[in-house]
């Protein structure tokens, strides 16, 4: 059996979905799709939420957003020296929680199987990447691919057959982040 076809079996349990948000709700819509998902049935005290993009500048960017909005979540990626890295998969692995990563600095071995969900914002860089992230999600996890419109077209059909876009699964966005971000922002442009 050949990486991809051992890929598509081991990711064959996970529920495959996608949103999709312009790229001005992009922000809100994940803080509100992440809030959804720590509610999920089922799901544990801290449940643990992982979420890639495809860049360390955004990584860092939603990461901030999130914190200045008072959700602190965990990150990593390249730019981090290897101890800070060391120390955030650690602590995700043991008390749960939000995840932030740009790219697979997350390790195959040690952290497979141990998310309860997995979210892309915006497409992945191909089929095989997309397939490793979800990887990370236990036996019946969720996989979620937020995109924007334009995105959908080429990524979806090549991603998975089990890829489905689930209108109805989408959630008001949440209007108190919204205005914390608005005000945030409005902040920063008022900045010498």
């Amino acid at each position: 059996m050949g990486d991809d076809e051992e890929d598509e079996t081991l990711t064959s349990s996970v529920t495959q979905q996608y949103s999709i948000a312009t790229m001005d709700t992009q922000l809100v819509a994940l803080y509100t799709l992440l809030r959804s998902l720590c509610g999920m049935p089922g799901a544990v005290t801290a449940p643990r939420l992982l979420v890639f993009f495809p860049t360390v500048r955004m990584t860092q960017f939603y990461q901030e957003s999130f914190a200045i909005a008072g959700w602190p979540v965990l990150s990593v990626h390249s730019r981090m020296p290897q101890a800070v890295q060391e120390r955030e998969r650690e602590c995700f692995i043991r008390e749960g929680g939000v995840m932030f990563a740009s790219d697979a600095m997350l390790g195959r071995d040690s952290m497979s199987t141990v998310c309860a969900a997995v979210v892309q914002m915006g497409l992945p860089s191909s089929v095989g990447q997309y397939r490793s992230r979800l990887m990370h999600c236990m036996a019946s996890g969720t996989g979620h691919l937020l995109i924007c419109a334009f995105e959908e077209p080429c990524c979806v059909r090549e991603l998975s057959p089990r890829l489905q876009h689930n209108p109805g699964a989408h959630l008001p966005l949440d209007a108190d982040f919204q205005e914390r971000i608005h005000s945030m922002k409005a902040a920063m442009d008022h900045t010498p």
